[in-house]
């Protein structure tokens, strides 16, 4: 080892601790006297390792019993391991070595603690790493479990995975998309159901080590166990399986011929993908690029029930059942080949925000069939969005607008703005009637040439196509704060068009209150007319509100007579006007629309 970074006090505890006899032994360590470069002292292993024990068979008749009992013994290995609450993070048939007990395994001071395993670059052998570690999360467990489907593989099949073409970038998205090794021989049907458990690429699927191991221990009993003389034994359902693959290859040796691609690589190695994707970009999409780094490709076929909730100006919202019986969204984004690399940047900072646990859960990317559009599989909110909900007191009211300016905060303290902060972005987490989610954060088509959004919360700098601020999402939340007081969305009488964006430009138009201000407790007011000012240095920073607020619903809480709570008390009753006596304008739209159109005209106002 070059690294002396790697010979920390944990490397040697952990080769220390598992050196026995189902993990090469350690006998100690030396430095070389000219490099100076460490040295681990270990068992020697004449038979090599499991790659040398597949290339030397090129005639092959499989003895299915030897095979259960060496993925017995390396099951009971990875047990052991994961008993002592540790992930090796490289498992591959190189460090799987062949010796006279059996198999022993290697790179364990490569292993770290499972809940101390870190982000970092991919490590190891591309063919054995599993889609969510290539995909940029950590190694786990259940990487681990992966690792060991595709060694259950080799040895059923005696081939060397993905032998056959280049280890790189294609491979790794082919194997983020679903691809697993070419099954070309009959394999008993517990054993491939087993191996494809491990190798699922939803990391809830594949089994534990403990689970394994008590499967290969119960097939493995069997088998030795079994009497061919006694009529009355009862035979486990593995031992006929074996018998059917036997039979149809009685007298029979399976050919390998093991020939090697010459940018095959099975020893371990950093895979740097950001150097293989200069020989890619000429043939990829924007969107390609996007795919590379978040989620798991979820196949389009695994939903059913797909219904239509809302449509907006360049996205869809769809409610879907997922196989897994999990009620989800699909957030389709329209016209993909036309999207801009501003409008890529903004989906990528909105997903890196899963990392953050401030935003929506996502559980992939798919996309649809027909039209071709991808789409974000998404957590599903039962309760719908901001517009559904009614907020029966004071208390309710700044209490909901206190949970969604604290995620607001989070967003800004992130150096993130949201840009198309609306209604329906705003969804009430099921479980917990007072917190929030803000979805779409940083997600709009907006540019210096195009003007995307919801015309009532767009601030008059943005419509006037200057940059999106932390001052512009306050403005939005003015609009939800009259949302909350009122019951109404803001400008529902008039239609949404130039006309109307004019007068916000240039009159300081904002949304009519249906009551007398008076009703309307004072310093709320204030704050409402603050957020919405013209100027965005009139406007208070996220901050200045959350104090605000919190210091309103304290005062509210404790119930003694101050100005506050009499200001609210006086107003309990008001913001309830029938909405049956107010006029809809039938050609408003709360959807994100696109303003391009209008830049000659709001840009000079």
């Amino acid at each position: 080892m070059s690294s002396k970074e790697l010979l920390s006090h944990e490397f040697i505890r952990q080769t220390y601790e598992t050196s026995d006899k189902y993990f090469e032994w350690c006998y100690g360590i030396t430095q070389d006297p000219v490099y100076k470069d460490y040295m681990l002292v270990m068992d020697y292993a004449r038979e090599g390792n499991l790659y040398d024990h597949i290339k030397d068979k090129t005639m092959i008749n499989l003895d299915w019993i030897k095979v259960i009992e060496d993925c017995f013994e390396l099951a009971k290995m990875l047990n052991g391991l994961h008993n002592r609450n540790l992930v090796h993070g490289n498992l591959h048939g190189g460090n799987v070595l062949a010796t006279i007990e059996g198999f022993a395994v290697t790179d364990m001071g490569l292993g770290h603690p499972a809940d101390k395993v870190p982000f970092a670059k991919i490590y190891g052998v591309l063919p054995f790493v599993s889609p969510e570690v290539i995909c940029g999360g950590r190694y786990t467990m259940a990487a681990d479990i992966y690792s060991f489907g595709i060694i259950m593989w080799m040895l059923a099949s005696m081939q060397l995975p993905y032998a056959d073409r280049a280890h790189d970038l294609e491979l790794a998205k082919h194997i983020i998309n679903g691809l697993r090794p070419t099954i070309d021989i009959f394999i008993p049907d517990l054993f491939l159901s087993l191996m494809k458990r491990c190798w699922s690429d939803n990391v809830k699927n594949r089994p534990t080590s403990n689970e394994l191991l008590k499967l290969l221990s119960e097939w493995r009993y069997a088998l030795n166990n079994f009497d061919y003389t006694d009529d009355d034994f009862q035979e486990h359902l593995i031992i006929s399986q074996i018998e059917e693959v036997d039979d149809v290859y009685m007298d029979t040796n399976i050919v390998r011929e093991h020939n090697i691609h010459e940018k095959a690589v099975f020893t371990s190695q950093l895979i740097d993908f950001c150097s293989l994707r200069q020989h890619h970009q000429q043939n990829e999409s924007p969107i390609d690029n996007l795919l590379k780094s978040h989620l798991n490709i979820i196949p389009y076929e695994q939903f059913d029930e797909v219904k239509l909730i809302s449509h907006g100006g360049y996205s869809s919202m769809y409610s879907a059942i997922w196989t897994k019986k999990i009620k989800v969204s699909l957030k389709m984004f329209r016209d993909f080949p036309d999207v801009n690399y501003e409008f890529l940047s903004s989906l990528n900072s909105c997903l890196n925000l899963r990392h953050y646990e401030r935003g929506p859960q996502y559980y992939g990317i798919t996309r649809d069939p027909i039209t071709h559009n991808f789409m974000i599989v998404m957590q599903y909110f039962e309760r719908g969005d901001l517009y559904n909900q009614t907020f029966l007191d004071w208390r309710e009211k700044i209490l909901s607008l206190l949970k969604i300016s604290l995620k607001l905060k989070e967003i800004h303290d992130l150096g993130l703005v949201h840009k198309n902060l609306h209604g329906g972005n705003l969804f009430p987490i099921d479980y917990d009637e007072y917190e929030w989610i803000i979805t779409d954060t940083g997600i709009t088509k907006s540019t210096y040439y195009h003007l995307y959004g919801v015309l009532p919360y767009m601030a008059p700098e943005v419509l006037q196509y200057n940059k999106y601020t932390h001052s512009s999402d306050i403005y939005s939340l003015s609009m939800i704060m009259y949302i909350v007081l009122t019951g109404f969305k803001p400008f529902h009488t008039k239609s949404h068009d130039i006309k109307l964006a004019t007068k916000v430009i240039v009159q300081h138009r904002r949304p009519k209150f249906y009551f007398p201000e008076n009703y309307i407790p004072n310093d709320y007011l204030k704050l409402l007319k603050q957020c919405w000012s013209h100027s965005p240095s009139l406007r208070p920073d996220i901050n200045q509100i959350i104090n605000l607020l919190e210091d309103w619903l304290t005062q509210l809480d404790h119930r003694s007579s101050t100005r506050i709570t009499q200001q609210f008390s006086k107003c309990e009753t008001s913001g309830r006007t029938n909405p049956a006596d107010i006029y809809y304008c039938e050609d408003d739209s709360y959807c994100s629309r696109d303003f391009t159109g209008w830049k000659n005209k709001l840009y000079f106002l």
